[in-house]
């Protein structure tokens, strides 16, 4: 198999606003060992503007979660690896027993880790899964285990995000799993780069 690499862009826009209010560019590099995605995310207004860097690995045909490193620029910086056993540790090796469940992520500003949980399960129509989720909170990057009931409204193409304590999201996806639109509260569009 020859490894085959995407750049994908998204841009959001609130309602009745012009300028886009989130900017997410990455590069995925699928390979016959992983599949790895940088990318960078510029979001927030005022006070609340950040921008972030990531790398994000999953094993081979999306089947896990294995490693990420997130970085606010300027600021603090996340690093996560999985051993393939259940297994999380921080970047200075400490476990992080309270991860341990979790083989998804759910990354708060960024549209490319729904890929990952979208292609690891085997859906059916109305099928729903209460899924534990690594949720990295944006702009803070503070990381806990969050339960993500995700619903297949259509199987590879249309479902539904609830996160426990946030709020509900539809996400549309295209033909190879990447997230063209979140929901109907933003106008969201993915443009091959």
């Amino acid at each position: 198999m020859s490894d085959v690499t995407r750049s994908i862009r998204w841009r959001e826009v609130a309602e009745g606003g012009t300028a886009p209010d989130l900017i997410e560019h990455c590069v995925v590099k699928i390979g016959s060992a992983n599949i790895a995605a940088e990318g960078i995310v510029i979001g927030g207004a005022g006070e609340a503007e950040y921008g972030l860097r990531y790398r994000i690995v999953f094993d081979a045909e999306w089947a896990g979660l294995r490693s990420l490193h997130i970085t606010r620029l300027g600021g603090a910086t996340v690093a996560l690896r999985h051993d393939g056993y259940g297994n999380w540790t921080d970047g200075e090796g400490k476990k992080r027993d309270d991860l341990a469940k979790c083989l998804d992520l759910h990354l708060e500003g960024s549209h490319l880790a729904f890929t990952g949980t979208v292609k690891r399960q085997a859906w059916k129509a109305k099928k729903a899964l209460d899924l534990p989720m690594i949720l990295v909170d944006v702009p803070s990057l503070e990381v806990k285990q969050v339960l993500v009931k995700v619903t297949a409204i259509e199987p590879g193409k249309h479902y539904r995000l609830e996160p426990e304590g946030g709020t509900a999201r539809e996400v549309m996806l295209d033909a190879d799993g990447f997230v063209l639109d979140r929901s109907a509260e933003v106008a969201a569009i993915a443009e091959q780069a």
